[in-house]
Parts: C-alpha cells; sequence; structure tokens
C-alpha cells in the first residue's frame, strides 16, 4: 500500500492572488495585500503574508525566491 503525501503548507487562493498582485505592484506587498482582500489591518502588517509557509512555498515554486 502506498501512502500519499500532501503538502500541508498548501498557499491559499488568497495567497496566490497576492502573489500575482505583487508582481503586477512591483513589490508593494500591503496594497497587493488589500487589493485581493487581506483587511486593512492585516495589510499593514505584510509579513503575516510573506512569512507563512504556504507564501513561502508559492515564492519557491514560481522561483521567486532570494
Amino acid at each position: 500500500m502506498t501512502k500519499k503525501c500532501y503538502n500541508e503548507h498548501m498557499a491559499t487562493l488568497k495567497q496566490k492572488k497576492a502573489l500575482g498582485k505583487i508582481v503586477e505592484n512591483h513589490g508593494n506587498v500591503s496594497k497587493s495585500m488589500r487589493e485581493v482582500g487581506y483587511s486593512e489591518n492585516t495589510a499593514k502588517n505584510p509579513k503575516n503574508l510573506t512569512e507563512s509557509k504556504g507564501f513561502k512555498e508559492l515564492c519557491e515554486e514560481a522561483g521567486l525566491t532570494d
């Protein structure tokens, strides 16, 4: 029996949309977060998004890491 492995830190749809907007907005994370529906309070703390495991993995998959 083969055990399936699932990524437990998958990026959310909102995180995926935010990444696209961040690219469009030339790296302006807070503005991008607001544009995809994050609350104003959350957008004021962009590390909530950029430091999440799902978002980091999404950036790696897109080739957008340092």
